[in-house]
């Protein structure tokens, strides 16, 4: 369900940008919960028609050339899955509380990523992926949530994320 974190950041973001949530597709077992899919092919295609839906209620449409695709938790991972089946589909990538450290094969192509994690949360993965990223040659950037723990984005969250996209557009617009 990606209505908690967006509560945290897209009111804010929203000032300069349109924000699209998938929620989950399967069904977690024994749970009331959703996860994403594991197939990037199928995530895509969702995606796809998530910004197709909020196209046609725009005037003018949306510009699809500037997508900043942005993942949380286990939407992190699908993001960065996301990016490595379509990296010029998806060259921005912003990468929040991932359960591993962002890895270079998957965005060995991507043009930019930003990198979060809460100050309670665990900071060490965004922050060794970052490196490597950076290593790498691919521009990259860890912003700290003052405050939250994972699956939160804190008081902060809305102006980290409004920090970390603005950098994001400027490094590769």
């Amino acid at each position: 369900d990606p209505m908690p974190s967006f509560q945290g950041w897209a009111i804010e973001a929203a000032a300069d940008t349109t924000v699209i949530g998938i929620g989950g597709d399967q069904a977690c077992p024994h749970t009331p919960y959703f996860q994403l899919s594991g197939d990037p092919a199928h995530l895509a295609a969702r995606v796809d028609a998530a910004i197709h839906a909020v196209s046609t209620q725009l005037p003018g449409g949306l510009d699809t050339s500037a997508l900043v695709l942005v993942g949380y938790s286990q939407g992190a991972s699908k993001a960065e899955d996301l990016a490595a089946h379509s990296p010029q589909r998806f060259p921005r990538v912003v990468l929040i509380g991932a359960p591993d450290a962002p890895s270079v094969s998957h965005l060995g192509h991507a043009r930019v990523v930003a990198t979060m994690a809460g100050e309670r949360d665990r900071r060490d993965l965004m922050m060794t992926g970052t490196a490597a990223l950076t290593h790498a040659g691919i521009p990259s950037r860890f912003f700290l949530l003052p405050g939250p723990a994972h699956g939160e984005m804190g008081p902060e969250g809305g102006k980290v994320m409004r920090e970390a996209l603005t950098w994001v557009w400027q490094t590769a617009p």
